[in-house]
């Protein structure tokens, strides 16, 4: 039985004035990523930044060819997902906000990802314990039931009536 290719993996990462640190960043998803060994894309969605995100974003995707970036000058974390998913191309679709999630618990959301085809992964952090909680829920949504159409319910007919009998008036 002949495969195709390995699934491409897109992380989307919502960039708002990080030029000081996403560099280190980058380097330790780019190191799990790597190990997955599967391809992958990395795009930084950089919103309405007053640093030097967008210029930093651009010298790292030189550095790295899985890096793309897309760059809006609105702000907005949801806009930053939504500008990165449209752009993405993989597959596997994941987005995250680097402030939290770790390159080890991206790695561990990835591999479950991968392992279970239409499954949706939600990775959560809890603040107090300083762990990552994986939920998976197993395969795609159910289908929506299946509609027939029925006919309309015919009335019953009343029993025919026999004529009056006896004399005419």
């Amino acid at each position: 039985m002949t495969s195709g290719p390995p699934p491409l993996i897109s992380v989307v990462l919502p960039v708002h004035n990080q030029a000081a640190h996403i560099g280190a960043i980058l380097a330790s998803y780019h190191e799990v990523l790597a190990q997955l060994g599967q391809p992958y894309e990395i795009v930084l969605s950089v919103n309405g930044s007053s640093d030097d995100s967008v210029a930093v974003c651009e010298k790292l995707a030189q550095t790295y060819p899985e890096i793309r970036v897309v760059a809006d000058a609105r702000a907005g974390w949801g806009l930053a997902v939504k500008n990165g998913l449209l752009a993405a191309r993989g597959d596997l679709l994941c987005y995250t906000n680097c402030a939290r999630t770790s390159a080890a618990d991206l790695g561990q959301v990835l591999a479950r990802g991968l392992d279970r085809p239409n499954a949706v992964i939600k990775a959560t952090y809890n603040n107090a314990s300083k762990t990552a909680n994986l939920k998976v829920t197993s395969g795609a949504p159910p289908p929506p039931p299946a509609t027939t159409t029925t006919p309309p319910a015919t009335p019953p007919t009343a029993p025919p009536t026999a004529p009056p009998t006896g004399p005419a008036a």
